[in-house]
């Protein structure tokens, strides 16, 4: 066998190699998107009235932030996951729908400790 043969045999295999990895990376990040983690699972399994009240406490929370943040001095505002996730099934899909993309749905949050 030639060199100039085997060289482009080698280029040719080095030129599949790439195509190969190329297409298993994406069918790999697109399998890996269709997983719901369990935080997931577990945010949309939360009834209709305790996502109103941890809406509400998040608004509540944040106009009491909006309202320290105008005076001198220190201030700051904590919420919790439930109260994002609350404000996310709520009043963004009453008060905002347009706020995010189409391509997005019934958005949740965790947060970790770690």
């Amino acid at each position: 066998m030639s060199r100039k043969l085997r060289v482009s045999l080698w280029i040719a295999g080095g030129l599949a190699a790439l195509v190969v990895l190329a297409v298993l990376g994406r069918l790999g990040f697109y399998l890996a998107a269709q997983q719901e983690p369990e935080f997931y699972r577990q945010a949309m399994a939360i009834e209709p009235a305790v996502l109103e009240k941890a809406s509400d406490g998040m608004l509540h929370e944040a106009a009491a932030l909006q309202s320290a943040v105008s005076k001198e001095g220190r201030w700051e505002a904590l919420f919790t996951a439930e109260q994002i996730n609350g404000w996310l099934a709520v009043d963004r899909v009453k008060n905002h729908p347009k706020s995010l993309p189409t391509t997005i749905s019934d958005p949740r949050v965790a947060i970790d400790s770690k």
